[in-house]
């Protein structure tokens, strides 16, 4: 699955970048990224101290993926790599 059209929340502090930088990056490589977690989200990137969004994420299904994902995310890599894994 390529990221291009993938619906992604961002949640959470990074240590690596702010999190608006983050979401800028992956909209420059095609992402779709929403402000809140709701059933047609396809993945979230989550950072420390996420919070109750990720416990909504998990409610609904929606595979979470951390920091250390970004990197490969912006390198390529499937999202459905990185879920898999």
């Amino acid at each position: 699955m390529s990221i291009k059209g993938k619906k992604i929340c961002v949640i959470g502090t990074f240590d690596s970048q702010p999190r608006d930088e983050i979401e800028f990056g992956l909209y420059d490589i095609g992402a779709d990224v929403v402000p809140k977690i709701s059933k047609g989200v396809d993945f979230v990137i989550a950072g420390r101290d996420p919070g109750k969004r990720a416990d909504e994420a998990r409610a609904l299904g929606i595979p979470i993926l951390g920091e250390k994902d970004v990197g490969p995310l912006f390198e390529g890599v499937s999202p459905d790599a990185l879920i898999a894994r």
